[in-house]
């Protein structure tokens, strides 16, 4: 993000310890999801001890029950609440995509809207 052709979306990464990697080579909507979270970052500290966002580069799957197609989560981000040292793992489920994409990743959007129905998010 450092080179980023878009001066919004300029940040070095190196400097966040929260981010996990070094550099973020993803899409602008990813790029915009780690600049909120830095944004946040000062609100996020007051509540949790260690937070940190991991970009899923390939490192994991969820698997759809009805047919097995893997949707591959991009972003999971890890928070330790402040008050109890309990570990709190959120999960963001995002997948950006431009106008041409979503007829054939429709799927993708009912699967994560069927997860959302099915469970209870306590926050």
């Amino acid at each position: 993000m450092k080179e980023a052709r878009n001066n919004d979306l300029r940040m070095d990464l190196r400097k966040e310890d929260w981010y996990v990697y070094d550099e973020n080579y993803g899409t602008d909507e990813e790029k915009y999801l780690v600049r909120f979270i830095k944004m946040k970052m000062a609100e996020l500290v007051k509540t949790y001890s260690e937070i940190y966002l991991l970009r899923n580069e390939s490192l994991f799957h969820i698997y759809r029950f009805s047919d097995g197609r893997p949707l591959e989560p991009d972003f999971v981000l890890f928070l330790k609440d402040r008050k109890t040292s309990k570990m709190v793992s959120y999960q963001l489920f995002i997948e950006s995509k431009n106008e041409a994409l979503r007829p054939k990743d429709q799927w993708k959007e009912d699967f994560l809207l069927q997860r959302e129905d099915a469970y209870k998010i306590e926050i």
